[in-house]
C-alpha cells in the first residue's frame, strides 16, 4: 500500500472506538468509588491508557497533515487548528474549576481553603497558555488530566517544525528525527521520571514525545504495508495490550507505547473482524467524544467527593454507599453522566469551535489568494 493510498482513508473508526473505551478506563482509574472494579489491576494501572492516546495522536496527525505542511503558512494554520481543537474545552473546564474556587471563597461551603495548593492563581495563566506541563509548575494544577493537553501541544509544535524541515531535506529525515525524539522521550522517562510512565506534570512532556513520534513511525509503516486483517492477530494484540496494562509496574511501564504501537497498526485498516466489530456506531461515537470524557470527569469527581464528605460517605479515601453493589451502580451512573456531558461538549463546544476556526482559515486563505 502506498502512502498516497493510505492518505485517502478518511477515518480510522476502530482506532477511534478503542480510544473511547480506553478513555473510560482512565475515568475508572481516577474514580474513588469502592466498587468491584476499583481494585482490578487493569483499573489500577489505567493511567497507561493515556499512552495509547499519544501514539494514536501521532499516527492520525501524520495521516492528516504529513503531506500538507509545505511552508510556514501551512504550519501556522496547522497549529491554529490544533489549538482550536484542544483549547476551547480545556478553557471551559478550567473556568469551571475556577468558579468552584470562587464559590468556596464566598460561601465557605467546603472546608478546603480556596485558591491554594494545586489551585493556586498562578496556575490559571500557565493552563490558559497550555504550558503547565512543560516545567512551569511544581505540581499538577487545576484540572489534573489536562497536563496531557499541554504535552500534546508541544508535540504539535515539534511536529510542524519537523515537517517543514523534512520538506527541505527529504521525508526520510522526518523518520530519523521521529525515531530520535521517541527514543529520547523514553530515555528521559526511564532516567528521570520518579514513577516512570506514571509521570504527568514532571516529565509528561517526554512521555508524550515518546508516544507521539512513535505513532508517526507506525503511520509510515502502515502507509507502506497494511496489516493483513486477520482476526486472530487483532485479538491477540489487543489482549496482549490489556494484559500488559494488567501486570505492568515500575520501569516496565515504559514499554506501554511500544505495546500499543502494533495494536494501532493492526486495527488501522478497519479490515479484520475485530476491527469491524469496533466500528459499531455507539463505540465510534464514544471515540468521537473521548476528549470530553477525558477532560470533564475530574470536575465531577471533585464535586462527588465534596458531597460524599458532607454526607459521611467518604471512608479511607473512597466513596462508599455501604454496599459494593450500590457502589457499582454509582460507578455506572457516573460513567453515564460523563459520557452524556461529553456528548454535549462535543456538540456545543468542540465542534462549533473547530468549525468556526476552519471557516475563518478558509476565508482568510480566499482573501489572500484574491490579493495574490
Amino acid at each position: 500500500m502506498t502512502e498516497t493510498t493510505a492518505a485517502t482513508q478518511p477515518r480510522f473508526l476502530a482506532l477511534d472506538a478503542l480510544r473511547g473505551v480506553l478513555a473510560l478506563l482512565v475515568v475508572l482509574f481516577h474514580l474513588p468509588v469502592d466498587s468491584h472494579l476499583r481494585d482490578l489491576p487493569l483499573v489500577m494501572h489505567g493511567y497507561l491508557a493515556v499512552d495509547y492516546f499519544f501514539v494514536l495522536s501521532g499516527f492520525v496527525i501524520a495521516h492528516s497533515y504529513g503531506q500538507r505542511i509545505n511552508g510556514l503558512a501551512q504550519g501556522r494554520d496547522f497549529l491554529i487548528k490544533r489549538v482550536a481543537r484542544v483549547w476551547p474545552l480545556h478553557a471551559v473546564m478550567l473556568g469551571l474549576f475556577v468558579l468552584l474556587e470562587v464559590v468556596r471563597a464566598l460561601t465557605h461551603f467546603d472546608p478546603v481553603p480556596p485558591f491554594t495548593g494545586d489551585r493556586a492563581p498562578g496556575g490559571i495563566v500557565t493552563n490558559l497558555l497550555m504550558i503547565h506541563a512543560l516545567g512551569t509548575e511544581d505540581s499538577q494544577t487545576w484540572n489534573g488530566p489536562a497536563w496531557a493537553v499541554s504535552a500534546e501541544m508541544l508535540c504539535y509544535v515539534v511536529f510542524a517544525g519537523i515537517m517543514l524541515w523534512a520538506r527541505r531535506f527529504g521525508i526520510a529525515l522526518s523518520l530519523i528525527l521521529s525515531l530520535i525524539l521517541a527514543v529520547l522521550g523514553a530515555v528521559i522517562v526511564v532516567s528521570l521520571a520518579p514513577r516512570w510512565m506514571n509521570t504527568t506534570w514532571e516529565y509528561g512532556w517526554a512521555r508524550a514525545l515518546y508516544g507521539f513520534f512513535l505513532g508517526l513511525i507506525v503511520y509510515r509503516v502502515f502507509s507502506w504495508r497494511r496489516a493483513p486483517g486477520k482476526g486472530w492477530l487483532e485479538a491477540l494484540l489487543i489482549l496482549a495490550a490489556l494484559a500488559f496494562i494488567w501486570v505492568a509496574t515500575g520501569p516496565w511501564t515504559v514499554l506501554a507505547s511500544l505495546v500499543f504501537a502494533p495494536v494501532i497498526w493492526v486495527l488501522a485498516g478497519d479490515r479484520g473482524p475485530v476491527a469491524r466489530a469496533l466500528t459499531w456506531k455507539p463505540l465510534v461515537k464514544l471515540g468521537d467524544v473521548s476528549y470530553g470524557v477525558y477532560l470533564i470527569h475530574m470536575l465531577l469527581i471533585v464535586l462527588m467527593l465534596i458531597a460524599a464528605r458532607k454526607l459521611g460517605l467518604f471512608h479511607e479515601r473512597r466513596v462508599d454507599l455501604g454496599s459494593m453493589w450500590l457502589n457499582d451502580l454509582l460507578t455506572l451512573g457516573f460513567l453515564a453522566l460523563v459520557i452524556a456531558l461529553a456528548v454535549a461538549s462535543y456538540r456545543y463546544i468542540e465542534t462549533p469551535a473547530r468549525d468556526a476556526v476552519g471557516a475563518w482559515l478558509r476565508r482568510r486563505s480566499g482573501v489572500s489568494s484574491a490579493h495574490g
